[in-house]
C-alpha cells in the first residue's frame, strides 16, 4: 500500500503466521471480539483496537497504541515512536519496549500471567508512564530519556530504574 492508512474493521480473531505491512501510514486493526497476531512488522504505525489483545513481538517504524485488555510477550520496537496500552496488560513471557526517544505508557495495571514463572518487563525509551497498578512480576528496569511516573508496585524480583527525569510516585 502506499503512504495512506490502512484499515481493517472486524479483522478476524487470529492472524496466526507473521504479517508484514508495507505502508507509510497508519495501519489499524480493529474488532468487536478479540485479536491475536503472531509476530508482526510495520514500516509505518499501528493502532489495534479490540476488548482483548494477544502479541508477540511488534516493530514498527513509528508508534504502536493498543486499546484493550493486552497481553504481551517478547519483544516491542518502535524505532523512535511511541509505545502506549490503553487497558490493562499481562505479561505471557518476558517483555522489553524498545522506543528510543519515543514515550512509553501503560495506562492500566500491568501483571505476569498465573503461571508460577515470574515474568519481566524491560523499557528502554523516552518519558514512561505507568497509570496503574505493577503486580506479580519477577523483575522491573526502566531506562529513561526524561522523566518516570512510576505507582504502588509488587515486585518480587529485582527493580531497575536509569533515568534523566524527575521520578514521581
Amino acid at each position: 500500500a502506499g503512504p495512506g492508512t490502512i484499515t481493517l474493521f472486524d479483522a478476524g480473531n487470529d492472524l496466526g503466521g507473521a504479517v508484514t505491512v508495507v505502508s507509510g501510514g497508519t495501519s489499524q486493526f480493529q474488532d468487536a471480539n478479540g485479536i491475536s497476531f503472531a509476530a508482526m512488522t510495520l514500516t509505518g504505525s499501528l493502532t489495534v483496537s479490540a476488548p482483548t489483545i494477544a502479541l508477540n513481538s511488534v516493530t514498527t517504524n513509528g508508534f504502536q497504541q493498543y486499546n484493550g485488555a493486552t497481553s504481551t510477550s517478547n519483544n516491542y520496537v518502535t524505532n523512535g515512536g511511541s509505545f502506549t496500552v490503553n487497558g490493562n496488560t499481562t505479561l505471557i513471557t518476558d517483555t522489553a519496549v524498545t522506543t528510543g526517544a519515543g514515550a512509553v505508557a501503560f495506562n492500566g495495571s500491568i501483571a505476569g500471567d498465573a503461571d508460577p514463572t515470574m515474568e519481566t518487563l524491560t523499557i528502554n525509551g523516552g518519558s514512561t508512564t505507568f497509570g496503574g497498578p505493577i503486580s506479580s512480576l519477577g523483575g522491573l528496569s526502566v531506562t529513561t530519556s526524561g522523566s518516570l511516573d512510576l505507582p504502588s508496585t509488587s515486585i518480587a524480583g529485582g527493580m531497575t530504574i536509569n533515568t534523566t527525569g524527575n521520578i514521581t510516585q
